[in-house]
């Protein structure tokens, strides 16, 4: 029986990239806005940590933008992960690749403010918890409290 390495060789690679395709295509689609977002703020804290990097005269180095890449690269295949564990193990019950993308990204988004504030000088996160804490818990105004503790006093 004479075979034809060309012949299987080119069927397997065919079905190699047709399921690299699939994949990335059509499996992990709901992932790519993820992906994207979590780049994207790293790439972002990348940029702004450089910029605080010349600020402050530290030399920037290739180890740095490497853990920048290595993060990003990391993210993505952690939300590849959460999504294949909230797809097939929870069944999507549980919104596992949500959690996961809202967590980085609060913590790259606090990395990012913290580079704006020695960029800056400006304590941006201060002002910005302040600010947050006056929107969700509003003040009462001494007439009211003083109004609510003679009701309590007289009963």
């Amino acid at each position: 029986m004479n075979f034809n390495y060309k012949v299987i060789f080119e069927l397997i690679t065919s079905n190699i990239t047709l399921f690299f395709v699939w994949l990335f295509t059509v499996y992990l689609l709901p992932t790519y806005e993820f992906c994207a977002t979590l780049v994207f703020l790293v790439m972002i804290d990348l940029v702004l940590g450089i910029w605080k990097s010349k600020k402050q005269l530290i030399p920037i180095t290739s180890k740095e933008i490497n853990r920048s890449i290595e993060k990003a690269f990391i993210y993505m295949l952690g939300t590849i992960v959460s999504y294949v564990i909230q797809h097939h193990i929870t069944k999507d019950l549980v919104p596992v690749m949500y959690l996961w993308a809202a967590l980085i990204s609060l913590r790259e988004f606090k990395s990012i403010v913290e580079n704006i504030e020695i960029i800056t000088n400006i304590q941006v996160w201060k002002q910005l918890i302040a600010l947050i804490q006056d929107k969700i818990i509003p003040k009462i105004p001494a007439e009211k409290s003083e109004n609510t503790e003679e009701k309590t006093n007289e009963t």
